[in-house]
């Protein structure tokens, strides 16, 4: 019975198949376990990254927050010492040297109590690297008076001048220090004068008696933790953003203006990124009360992201309640674990596979000995036992998934440099506008004009002037014509209307020249949605217009050269085809010459017979030769109805009447025309006919003119004519 067990059951298949199955649960638990591991730890790394990535963007805001609130609590201790003082060319440096000593605040400045006045210094207002020093007291009589300051932060040339009353105890900065009584950060808000997002942070100024003397201020522009944001590696594929608790936006990696149109903060629902605005319907209800950093991984129609949100206060003043986010595609890091999946794929079966071939070799080798004694069953099965098995390595999976592993920690290292370098680079955003910007108040006074608008207008801000007094003021013309520009639609009417309009016809009066311009008008408006400005921004385009009017005289020879061209080749053309239809003519005259010579000398013969042989003739033969001289009348007639028809000869166009005829009678009768005046010459004519008729399809006259011809030429010439089939 053991025998016959044996037989039915293999002892190589008893070897292998535990074997094999030993080797595929452990490879599917080892591969399982190591696919879930990577992830995990890919979780964890990715977790640890979103920390760092944090602290880093923590570490920038708290270094951009720190210095204005400092230097602004260090101008407070200043006022109260009365160190900064109205008119002191030493306060105004001291100022200068702050801001030169900071570099990244924009604004420095001191507003005061008693009177409203102001005193401060801005950096990169106008134009990169500029300095200005900007004063506002009863020496300026309240208006805004900007000097550029030089390389030792004295005043230098002054470069505008704004009359409009400025009183820094209405800016929201100065009355929410002023409320708070403590150290206090702004809203984020518009600048006025650059249309750039900013903070400030606000300091009130008291003295011994507790009394307020004013409020110090530093400021400077949120482009530039944008661009920090931006720099960031992760944001590569991933996004970096600031919002408030509130919702809207401060800054972000993809540099999305955090204000709408109308001036009017951006909420991150209301974001034009795709990805943003997906995430916004993933953020917590209530994001003022998030007090610890939340990180999360979220499924959005982009696929799934790693996200976190880092609770943010300012280190030092209050009044900033922010949100750090920071958001990575999970693709990134995945990919390469996927791929090793698939790869593990592979070489399991391909373990499996050489696996079983190993333990086929082995089943053989050890059953060797066993078969060796059954020389008999090895015959019949005939197998080569002496196949040496070839070694096998087991863990070539796990060092490959090692060496995996190994080469995303390298990576990861590397991209870590890279943060740290970039954390060093700090970009500034420059502005610069070679147009004219006009600004009106509601009521269409003109509140503010640039230098450029200056030297095209060729004047500045004219008080109590309104809308319907700008064409006039500003010698504004509609362009080509001596009207001024109508009042409904200038650009400034249309702006106050919360219409933003553009039009290029437009023209500027000057003494000097005409300035062509377009114009570009838009409305400010506040927060009730009432337009408190009108916007009007300017540009010269005497050289586009000058290109234009060039253009359209270039297009105009070039039409005017393209005519002549096709008058003249028509003009030759007509000439080569009057010289061929004139050759033509000439040559069909002649013809036409020669036909009528025939039916003449046909006239001329016959009448000279009768003439001459007129007593000889019989009645019958004179009546023949009669007969002859009407027939070539006849044939005379109708060659000069052809030759009259000029107009058919000119257009090659002779109408054949077309018929059956049997030219038979046709040559005997011309034959006979020529037999006497042959005789006289000396010359027979015989017309030789085998047939009774010879049926043609031909015009009668043309064919009787071409036989005339024939016979008239070959007759003198005592040619034979003969006739066949």
């Amino acid at each position: 019975m053991t025998h016959i067990s044996l037989s039915k059951i293999p002892l190589r298949l008893v070897l292998i198949v535990p074997f094999v199955l030993q080797l595929l649960i452990s490879v599917s638990l080892v591969g399982g376990l190591s696919f879930h591991n990577s992830q995990a730890t890919v979780h964890q790394l990715v977790a640890r990254l979103l920390d760092e990535v944090g602290k880093n963007i923590q570490q920038h805001l708290d270094a951009h927050l720190t210095v204005p609130m400092l230097i602004a609590k260090l101008n407070a201790q200043a006022v109260q010492e009365n160190k900064i003082r109205f008119g002191d060319p030493a306060s105004e440096r001291y100022l200068w040297q702050l801001s030169e000593l900071t570099g990244t605040i924009n604004w420095i400045s001191f507003g005061r109590e008693t009177d409203g006045g102001f005193l401060g210094v801005s950096r990169h207002r106008r134009k990169p690297g500029d300095v200005e020093i900007i004063m506002v007291d009863d020496t300026t009589h309240y208006g805004a008076e900007y000097y550029l300051a030089d390389s030792q932060g004295r005043r230098g040339p002054l470069q505008q001048v704004i009359p409009t009353r400025f009183d820094s105890r209405v800016r929201p900065w100065y009355q929410r220090a002023a409320a708070a009584g403590t150290p206090i950060w702004s809203e984020v808000y518009l600048d006025w004068s650059t249309s750039r997002t900013r903070i400030d942070a606000a300091v009130p100024a008291y003295n011994k008696q507790k009394q307020l003397l004013g409020v110090c201020q530093a400021a400077f522009y949120l482009e530039d933790i944008s661009v920090f944001l931006k720099s960031l590696p992760v944001t590569q594929t991933g996004m970096a953003f600031v919002i408030e608790t509130s919702g809207l936006l401060i800054a972000n990696s993809v540099m999305e203006i955090p204000f709408t149109k109308d001036k009017e903060g951006k909420k991150i629902q209301d974001s034009n990124h795709a990805l943003m605005h997906a995430l916004a319907a993933q953020l917590p209800p209530n994001l003022d009360q998030l007090t610890q950093p939340q990180q999360q991984l979220i499924e959005l129609d982009h696929g799934r992201y790693f996200t976190q949100l880092i609770p943010y206060q300012a280190p030092v003043g209050g009044g900033l309640n922010w949100l750090i986010g920071i958001v990575v595609p999970e693709q990134d890091f995945m990919a390469q674990i996927e791929e090793n999946n698939h790869t593990t794929l592979i070489l399991l079966c391909f373990t499996v596979l050489i696996a079983t071939v190993i333990g086929l070799f082995t089943a053989r080798w050890i059953t060797q000995p066993i078969f060796n004694l059954n020389q008999a069953a090895s015959r019949l099965t005939q197998k080569d036992w002496e196949v040496v098995l070839p070694t096998v390595t087991w863990i070539g999976e796990l060092g490959q998934l090692s060496r995996s592993f190994a080469q995303m920690a390298k990576q990861l290292q590397q991209a870590f440099l890279v943060l740290a370098q970039n954390e060093q680079r700090l970009q500034q955003f420059l502005e610069a506008m070679p147009v004219g910007v006009f600004v009106v108040t509601s009521t269409g006074e003109p509140y503010y004009i640039n230098t450029r608008a200056q030297q095209l207008l060729g004047k500045g801000v004219v008080a109590q002037a309104d809308c319907a007094d700008l064409p006039t003021v500003y010698q504004i013309y509609l362009a080509g014509t001596n009207q001024l520009y109508p009042i409904d639609k200038q650009p400034v009417y249309r702006a106050l209307l919360k219409e933003s309009i553009y039009i290029d016809d437009m023209e500027i009066h000057s003494p000097q020249r005409l300035v062509p311009i377009e114009v570009w008008g838009s409305p400010i408006v506040n927060e009730q949605g009432e337009v408190i400005y009108a916007l009007v921004v300017f540009q010269e385009i005497t050289a586009r217009k000058q290109a234009e009017t060039d253009r359209l005289h270039l297009l105009q020879v070039q039409e005017a050269n393209k005519a002549a061209l096709r008058y003249h080749r028509e003009i030759e053309a007509k000439n080569v085809e009057l010289i061929r239809l004139n050759q033509e003519k000439n040559e069909f005259l002649g013809i036409v010459a020669h036909d009528l010579k025939n039916p003449l000398s046909g006239i001329r013969g016959a009448a000279e017979l009768i003439q001459e042989g007129f007593d000889d003739f019989s009645k019958e033969e004179i009546i023949e030769y009669a007969r002859l001289t009407v027939n070539e009348s006849e044939r005379m007639f109708q060659l000069i109805t052809n030759l009259l028809d000029v107009s058919a000869i000119e257009a090659g166009k002779i109408n054949l009447q077309l018929e059956h005829l049997n030219l038979l009678p046709i040559v005997q009768k011309l034959v006979k025309t020529y037999t006497t005046r042959a005789n006289g010459k000396n010359i027979t004519l015989h017309l030789n006919s085998l047939e009774p008729q010879y049926q043609v399809l031909a015009d009668r006259n043309t064919i009787e003119q071409v036989l005339d011809n024939l016979i008239s030429n070959a007759a003198p010439r005592q040619v034979g004519i003969y006739t066949s089939d």
